[in-house]
């Protein structure tokens, strides 16, 4: 009983092997927004705009600070009165002074700018990770034509290993005719050469092959063997009339949001301010002008400021701020014209590709019928391998134009959903 066991397990874990070696389109691009350098940037953007926020958050602190300093004047202030009968002398402070201070202030009200620039590090941010997001929307671009490229390279070596196939039982049998008599030894010698030829372009494919997975791997981060198999998915057309969901889009509308906060900003500078401040200090003269000797003294208070007016300053910028937003929606205006014309091409190829194919079956079904016609007259020695091998290659190219234009039909519909920004 072990033995049968064993069987079955070794069965079902190579099962699931194959089955985990499968991966599709969207897993490609998932791959690409966990593994793909310009993806670690955003998790640094976050981290850089903490940073900020908590610089911003120590504008209401307490700010301490000291200074010191010694001057020599060439002339104080004297007060010489002559007042008849009385002996008044009204000493002068020293032409050399000193003072050492040591000051604390405090914001109170700032006008709402710490808030309005904590706003702004913020869409800041957005708009830094929607720019990584549009460089991530060019990479899965790169990566939707290496998917595809594999895709058909895939189905064109499957094809040609199935004509080799069967010219090579055809091939056998005209080489059991030459033996009996039946047939010329040149025709398994053009059969030999059109074998050579077609194990030639199954290498060459399978070359081909490598290296798309060797770009794949490196778009996506992560190590594919050759061996992979790649989901060969339908896609449908989404059906959607804006552009909204395209990263260049958003990006766009992000930065006509944080001329709002800029807007913010400009009215929220011209706002009252209110500070508290209290100094201590030491020097000669203190608080007593009139005094000769060193002294500590003190002082606490408030202050209020208000610009009052700016000749017209606030208003300028903020008709310049307009003005850049009208230019803003004018790109976004310009890239949903582009984007239309683009789909309407797109959604022109898909049509053609949908036409060809089915063109191209009938081609093929015809060629097919042909090739077995052909087949029964080389059995019965009425035609020549040559012959039957012309017949042959014409069936291949059917067939590999009719399987390219699928593909090809496939990868449209994804850049047609990739266009819209819904992919």
């Amino acid at each position: 009983m072990r033995k049968p066991i064993s069987l079955i397990i070794i069965t079902l874990l190579l099962a699931t092997g194959s089955y985990a070696q499968e991966i599709n389109l969207e897993e490609c691009f998932r791959l690409v927004e966990e593994n793909h350098p310009k993806a670690g940037e955003k998790g640094l953007l976050d981290k850089s705009l903490q940073v900020r926020l908590q610089q911003l958050n120590k504008n209401f602190l307490p700010q301490l600070n000291l200074s010191a300093q010694a001057t020599y004047q060439s002339e104080v202030t004297r007060v010489d009165i002559d007042v008849p009968a009385m002996n008044l002398d009204i000493p002068s402070p020293d032409k050399d002074q000193y003072k050492a201070t040591l000051n604390l202030s405090q914001t109170i009200y700032d006008g709402g700018l710490t808030k309005t620039n904590k706003e702004l590090e913020k869409a800041g941010n957005q708009i830094d990770k929607q720019q990584v997001e549009t460089t991530l929307f060019q990479v899965k671009k790169n990566v939707t034509t290496t998917y595809f490229s594999i895709l058909l390279l895939q189905r064109q070596k499957a094809r040609l290993r199935t004509t080799r196939d069967k010219l090579k039982a055809k091939y056998k049998k005209v080489q059991s005719a030459v033996s009996h008599g039946a047939a010329l030894p040149v025709d398994t010698n053009i059969m030999k050469v059109e074998l050579v030829k077609l194990n030639n372009q199954i290498q060459q494919l399978e070359r081909q092959r490598n290296t798309a997975f060797q770009i794949l791997s490196e778009h996506t981060g992560e190590e594919f063997s050759p061996e992979r198999k790649l989901s060969e998915e339908k896609y449908g057309l989404q059906d959607q009339n804006n552009f909204e969901s395209r990263p260049e889009m958003e990006l766009l509308s992000l930065q006509q949001k944080r001329i709002n906060d800029y807007k913010e900003l400009n009215k929220r500078k011209y706002f009252p301010k209110v500070m508290a401040f209290s100094t201590a200090g030491y020097g000669k003269p203190g608080l007593n002008m009139l005094s000769e000797d060193f002294d500590t003294y003190w002082m606490v208070g408030a202050q209020v400021s208000w610009d009052l007016w700016d000749w017209n300053q606030k208003s300028d910028e903020q008709k310049i701020l307009s003005l850049k937003q009208d230019i803003l929606e004018k790109e976004k205006e310009n890239l949903a014209k582009n984007l239309s014309v683009k789909l309407v091409k797109k959604k022109a190829e898909i049509e053609d590709y949908q036409s060809q194919i089915k063109d191209d079956r009938k081609v093929f079904e015809l060629y097919t019928d042909i090739v077995d016609s052909y087949a029964s007259k080389l059995k019965n020695g009425t035609i020549n391998s040559a012959e039957y091998i012309e017949q042959l290659n014409k069936q291949k190219k059917a067939q590999l134009e009719y399987e390219m234009h699928k593909i090809k039909l496939e990868k449209a519909k994804v850049e047609y959903n990739l266009t819209l920004g819904t992919l």
